[in-house]
């Protein structure tokens, strides 16, 4: 789950918040300890 995730803020993705896509954020990669700390932040709020 938390890969899934980490793979959608860092390329964007489409189609879960309705018609309008979320760009992406790292497309390049060079940021993904950051994606990732902010995933895992999301997900223990949402709990």
């Amino acid at each position: 789950m938390e890969n899934g995730l980490v793979m959608a803020v860092s390329n964007g993705a489409s189609g879960n918040w309705g018609s309008m896509p979320m760009p992406a954020n790292d497309p390049n990669g060079t940021k993904q300890t950051d994606m990732q700390g902010l995933v895992r932040y999301m997900l223990y709020q949402a709990n």
